[in-house]
C-alpha cells in the first residue's frame, strides 16, 4: 500500500503549524503575561466581599390554582408474573446492583426465572 504524496505534505505542512504556533513569547508578551498573572494573585489574595442586600427570597405560596383537585395518584398495574418470582427477581437485582454478579449472570438468571412455569 502507498501513501499518496500530497498526504505525507499535508501532514508535513500540519506539523509545522502546530510547531509554530507553539512559538516562544516575545518581551512584549513576556510582560504582558506577568502583569496578568500578578494581578490574577492579586484578585485570589482578596477576601470576597459580600453583597450589600441581599437577594430577598419569596417564600413558596402553600396554596395555588388547582392544588385541591381531589385526584389520587394513578396506581401502577400488577405485574403478569407471580409474588414468589417478582422476590427471586427483587433478590437478583440487588446482587446486580452490589456487583457480586456479571451484567451475563444477573441476565441468564433473570430469563431463567421468567421463563419459569
Amino acid at each position: 500500500m502507498q501513501i499518496p504524496k500530497i498526504s505525507l505534505w499535508l501532514g508535513v505542512l500540519t506539523l509545522g503549524a502546530v510547531l509554530s504556533a507553539q512559538a516562544v513569547d516575545n518581551s512584549d508578551q513576556a510582560a504582558a503575561r506577568a502583569a496578568l498573572e500578578a494581578k490574577m494573585q492579586e484578585l485570589d489574595a482578596q477576601q470576597p466581599v459580600p453583597p450589600a442586600n441581599p437577594p430577598k427570597v419569596q417564600p413558596v405560596p402553600t396554596t395555588y390554582l388547582g392544588k385541591n383537585l381531589g385526584l389520587s395518584p394513578i396506581l401502577a398495574p400488577a405485574l403478569p408474573i407471580s409474588a414468589s418470582k417478582q422476590s427471586q427477581l427483587e433478590e437478583l437485582l440487588v446482587k446486580y446492583k452490589a456487583d457480586q454478579i456479571t451484567p451475563e449472570e444477573y441476565h441468564k438468571a433473570r430469563a431463567q426465572i421468567l421463563a419459569a412455569p
